[in-house]
């Protein structure tokens, strides 16, 4: 299951609609497009007021700006102006064309970085990462100091679990920005969904300074003690956050999540329970916590196959939570749940997380059973995935720990 991350990765530019540089110049700072006259920018400027809810008719009022750049050979101004048309056309939603300006742009000069980074955010809205990446280094090339880029760049790496990578980049927004708590809480959880839990503790406690009473990240700290196996802090940081919060939900599944990882089955069943009970139709991940509150019970000796179908039927999609849930609840073999994990699946990455999650269930019924080398043996299996920044990687490092292999 992969960890929750409660505040989404605070927002970034590689979204339609989401903040952009400003096309007219900064004061100071980078260097973003070539300068113009303050007579083309004050044009530029009233185009976007006047239209605000008309892109075709600040399309059409650029390309005649433009027309008139071409005919007196403003290679600046060409570029400033097809890029404003660009963040038009997407606005009118036709990608391509706004490809297409920045294309026109970036062949007159490629020595502004604001382009590139325009384009790398078009191309991630179509699904073309390579390309996004591509852009996203040259915009950093052309202008190491162009922030927006790197965090931008920060979060495509996340998408792409380079967790490592991501953390850089925050750090070198940090490095400017040292107060800059998104880049800080953005670093927190790229370290500990890297594995890096110690600096991901240092991060998250420097981002709670000024409010260390907030909810969500006393959740998010629990999740990085726990991964530490520092369980009583991890507990200590959840009750602190139920009782100056109103979620409860997310505070006692995370807190079953504490008592599984420390082996505390009973007081683990007890809060999922609560949890799932909570969670339906709230948008927590009802049907994964089903599945430890299956895991759980049958560590207890005390897996109800019936109740567990019960709330497949509820909760269940026929997608892969619902084939785990199978084979927890003896409805199909080991071997059929570890070759379904390819089954259906987008990337390599994608069955390698299917793998980490089916031999950590897989390990659960060993264990269960009383089979510990079987037990061990699907544990390191987790492990052997390398799937950092998902729960049972973490639960299985300390499932080892406990039975003295790690």
């Amino acid at each position: 299951m992969r960890r929750l991350i409660l505040a989404l990765l605070l927002p970034v530019a590689l979204a339609a609609g989401a903040s952009r540089p400003a096309l007219s110049q900064p004061a100071s700072g980078p260097l973003l497009l070539p300068p113009i006259t303050r007579a083309l920018d004050q044009q530029l400027g009233t185009i976007r007021t006047e239209n605000a809810n008309d892109p075709d008719q600040a399309i059409a009022r650029l390309t005649a700006l433009l027309l008139q750049a071409e005919r007196g050979r403003q290679a600046g101004e060409q570029i400033v102006i097809l890029t404003a048309r660009s963040q038009q056309e997407i606005r009118a939603k036709r990608i391509d064309r706004a490809i297409e300006d920045l294309n026109r742009a970036i062949a007159i000069s490629g020595a502004y970085p604001l382009p590139f980074f325009l384009r790398g955010s078009y191309e991630a809205l179509r699904g073309d990462r390579s390309k996004a990446l591509a852009d996203l280094d040259k915009a950093i090339e052309v202008e190491p100091k162009f922030l927006p880029a790197y965090r931008a760049r920060a979060r495509m790496l996340s998408d792409l679990r380079r967790w490592g990578d991501a953390a850089a980049d925050h750090s070198r927004v940090l490095a400017e920005r040292p107060d800059d708590a998104e880049a800080r809480y953005n670093r927190a959880l790229a370290h500990s969904l890297a594995g890096n839990k110690q600096a991901a503790l240092v991060d998250i406690d420097m981002v709670m300074v000024r409010n260390p009473h907030d909810p969500a990240m006393l959740i998010e700290k629990s999740i990085i003690l726990r991964g530490m196996g520092n369980f009583d802090a991890a507990l200590a940081a959840l009750e602190r956050a139920m009782a100056d919060g109103d979620d409860r939900g997310i505070a006692l599944r995370e807190r079953g999540m504490v008592h599984f990882a420390r082996g505390d089955f009973a007081a683990a069943e007890r809060d999922l329970k609560r949890a799932y009970d909570l969670g339906l139709g709230t948008g927590l991940p009802a049907p994964y916590v089903a599945v430890y509150l299956e895991a759980a019970r049958l560590r207890l000796g005390q897996s109800d196959r019936a109740d567990l179908a019960r709330r497949q039927e509820l909760a269940f999609t026929k997608g892969w939570a619902n084939t785990v849930a199978e084979f927890l609840g003896d409805r199909i073999a080991a071997e059929a749940l570890v070759a379904r994990t390819k089954e259906d699946v987008k990337a390599e990455r994608e069955a390698d997380e299917r793998l980490c999650e089916a031999q950590f269930f897989i390990a659960q019924r060993h264990m269960a059973d009383g089979r510990i080398d079987a037990a061990i043996g699907a544990f390191q299996a987790v492990v052997a995935t390398g799937v950092t920044w998902f729960n049972e990687y973490d639960l299985a490092r300390g499932e080892l720990r406990r039975l003295g292999r790690l």
